[in-house]
């Protein structure tokens, strides 16, 4: 029988643990069936986008091959005001992105292979608005623009799960992150020795490849209760581009870029 002095250790750690906790920050909380968890996952997977997403030492729960495909639609409304008194409504407020992924249990083993193609994180603002007075002379505006921005990324993973024992059981997966980053915004640059206080129109468009690796482990403790630990490498992205300004003394090709 679970006695109330586990069911006690279990809160205190988890009281201790929650202090640390952090946001995901840009990346999803939650894949497939996993949004209906609040991205609270890692130790249960119904399907091979959740495990993949949060622990692959989950796939063990999976007993036949299994495919999942999941589209996720996004549909945004906000109104931003600047510190010019400048209001405007989000553009281009709806968007869809899809994710894969497929679990090969491998037949009298106690081995499951996989597969993923998941999207990470979609991020995209376009808004247009009075540019703020700013620069190096406090006094630079290019008037009405375009502030875009835009960043994703995106996992092709492959990994591997071994069911240790009938309660444990290890994952690991090894990923190819591509990257873009874009933004067309009046900027200003911060901390260059020779432009800091700068200011230009950007239009800057970046994309890259990284990689980082993924280690789990899944213990079902008892029939309603599982255990999860998961480890996601810091991922390293490299991107090359392009990036194009403007002299901000040129007010005539600041008026030929407005849209």
């Amino acid at each position: 029988m679970f006695r109330f002095s586990s069911w006690l250790a279990l809160v205190c750690a988890h009281a201790l643990l929650t202090e640390y906790a952090n946001a995901n920050g840009v990346l999803r909380d939650g894949v497939g069936g996993g949004f209906a968890l609040g991205g609270a996952d890692v130790a249960f997977a119904k399907d091979p986008l959740m495990a993949m997403h949060r622990n692959p030492a989950t796939l063990g729960l999976l007993e036949a091959p299994t495919i999942s495909f999941g589209l996720t639609g996004i549909h945004a409304d906000a109104t931003f005001e600047d510190a010019s008194g400048s209001r405007t409504d989000l553009r281009q407020d709806s968007g869809a992105f899809p994710d894969l992924a497929l679990a090969y249990p491998i037949a009298n083993t106690r081995f499951t292979l996989w597969a993923s193609l998941i999207t990470e994180t979609a991020l995209r603002g376009d808004w247009r608005y009075e540019d703020a007075l700013g620069g190096v002379d406090g006094a630079t505006s290019y008037g009405r623009q375009s502030h875009y921005s835009e960043f994703m990324a995106i996992r092709a993973a492959l990994g591997l799960n071994v069911d240790l024992t009938d309660k444990l059981a290890i994952g690991m997966s090894v990923g190819a992150v591509y990257h873009r980053v874009s933004l067309d915004v009046p900027f200003i640059f911060q901390s260059h020795p020779s432009l800091a206080g700068w200011k230009t129109l950007l239009d800057l468009d970046t994309g890259g490849y990284g990689w980082n690796a993924d280690l789990g482990l899944h213990y079902h403790f008892l029939k309603d209760l599982h255990i999860g630990l998961a480890y996601r490498s810091r991922t390293h992205l490299r991107g090359t581009g392009n990036a194009h300004g403007s002299d901000p003394c040129a007010s005539d090709l600041a008026q030929s870029r407005r849209r």
